[in-house]
């Protein structure tokens, strides 16, 4: 034998050993993360265009509602002195807002929620009767330190805060009292909250309490949340959608969830909050420029941006209406597991190769990671249309025949290549397992690794990887 000839054996024996067909797949696979990495952004793409066609529906219908009131707010004025560079003492006159919780506060809700469609894609929008009731004490200024005369008691008014006022209807009432007071947009510049209506009133008649209704129809999409203003808050909310999420910073004392809908009470005392039943904005003034109008329910002032914020947020609660079929959020955590079904697909290849006489390029083996990654291309356009469950068993089989069909003329035989079809079922299978507990999905997924592991380690158990692969390759069961 020449040394040429030497070499050349020499070399493909090194090229056509299984290390070295290890090291090929492992590029493969690192090669494969692109379109992989790609097929994942298609996803995304396509969760953003549903999230658009959402936004775009809510915006002409009423976004998701936070309902935050009623409450009062008090006007009042304050001469304050101060010194310039002059030396000189300046008088000006500041207006504040202080604003008061109610005592009690009951809100009833009935929403009906109904499933519209921009396109393709699916948005669950809501139309929800509001009932609100309760009692104010009558308002105490002796904390904010300033004069019984300086109190624009007519100029109160009856804040509702709304986060999207483009949801409420023409029917809103507001009774305060046993009268009908008139509501008006738009809020006095205390930023308790960022939008809402409010109702002028005067209350230069002091009382021992004040008493208020307010009802409204409200559209809104996804979610309907509560801030507790009162210092004891009751809520019953009732619907008829059958996935409720409660959310928040309250769950429901009481909630009842079927079929036919559900229903849910929450009890809510002052003290699980993180906010007083009355503040004032004197820490942040607005100058009293002009001169307030005569109209109650007009306000005047200069910057409206400065007055105190109280942060309401922490102490928000309320209903999801969740859609229990998320095609796009399935179908990443589907794609999640790509690296692993590519992984494990290879190995099975791989095995087989090893195990018997049979050769398989690395060309070969790319076109099968290209079905498999064509898997979720599939999963994700059917699931748009026939669902997440239906566009599965297509893909699966669809992905699986294809892998099986292929295998029968790379491995020889049909028995191997039902073999490895019954492979590629279990795995996908499993899959739709993991998919479907979610709370469960680590431990399933810990399981179904460590059995693998053994199974491979069983069927290699007596293979002599410093033979396998090459020319001297020997069938395992000779081996026994």
């Amino acid at each position: 034998m020449s040394i040429v000839d030497g070499l050349s054996e020499k070399f493909h024996s090194i090229t056509t050993s299984s290390t070295a067909k290890f090291i090929a797949i492992t590029v493969l696979l690192l090669l494969l993360l692109i379109p992989k990495s790609m097929v994942t952004d298609v996803i995304g793409d396509r969760e953003r265009h549903r999230d658009e066609a959402r936004q775009q529906v809510s915006a002409q219908w009423g976004g998701s509602q936070v309902l935050a009131g009623p409450f009062l707010v008090v006007p009042y004025l304050v001469l304050e002195k101060a010194v310039n560079e002059k030396k000189e003492v300046q008088q000006t006159t500041s207006l504040y807002y202080a604003v008061f919780l109610p005592d009690s506060l009951e809100e009833e809700i009935q929403a009906d929620p109904q499933v519209r469609h921009r396109g393709i894609y699916e948005v669950v929008l809501y139309q929800a009767k509001v009932s609100l009731k309760g009692t104010f004490p009558w308002p105490n200024f002796n904390g904010f330190a300033v004069q019984p005369q300086k109190i624009l008691w007519n100029k109160a008014a009856l804040v509702q805060g709304l986060s999207d006022i483009r949801g409420i209807q023409k029917d809103a009432r507001l009774i305060v009292d046993g009268k009908d007071v008139s509501l008006e947009p738009g809020l006095p510049p205390i930023q308790t909250v960022s939008s809402g209506i409010h109702a002028g009133l005067d209350l230069s008649a002091r009382r021992p309490s004040l008493s208020f209704s307010l009802g409204f129809t409200l559209n809104g999409a996804g979610n309907l949340s509560f801030i507790p203003l009162g210092r004891q808050t009751s809520v019953h909310f009732a619907s008829p959608w059958p996935n409720p999420s409660f959310q928040g910073a309250f769950l429901p004392n009481e909630r009842q969830v079927g079929p036919n809908g559900f229903t849910a009470q929450w009890e809510i005392p002052n003290l699980a909050r993180n906010f007083p039943q009355q503040w004032s904005t004197a820490n942040s003034p607005v100058e009293f420029q002009v001169q307030l109008a005569s109209n109650a329910s007009t306000y005047a002032g200069g910057d409206e941006t400065t007055p105190n914020v109280r942060d309401l947020g922490p102490s928000t609660f309320g209903v999801d209406f969740f859609y229990p079929v998320d095609n796009y959020q399935a179908a990443t955590r589907s794609a999640k597991y790509g690296e692993l079904f590519l992984a494990l697909t290879f190995l099975i290849f791989f095995l087989f190769e090893v195990l018997s006489k049979v050769r398989i390029h690395a060309f070969q083996y790319l076109l099968v990671g290209f079905a498999l990654i064509l898997f979720y291309l599939l999963l994700l356009s059917f699931s748009e249309f026939i669902g997440f469950g239906w566009a599965y068993l297509i893909a699966a089989a669809s992905t699986i025949g294809l892998i099986t069909a292929y295998s029968s003329s790379l491995l020889w035989h049909w028995r191997q290549a039902r073999m490895i079809g019954l492979l590629l079922a279990f795995i996908y299978g499993y899959l739709y397992c993991l998919l479907k507990a979610e709370d469960y999905s680590l431990l399933l997924g810990s399981i179904g690794l460590f059995v693998s592991l053994a199974v491979v380690m069983y069927a290699t158990r007596k293979v002599d990887w410093y033979q396998a692969g090459g020319k001297d390759a020997i069938a395992m069961k000779k081996r026994r």
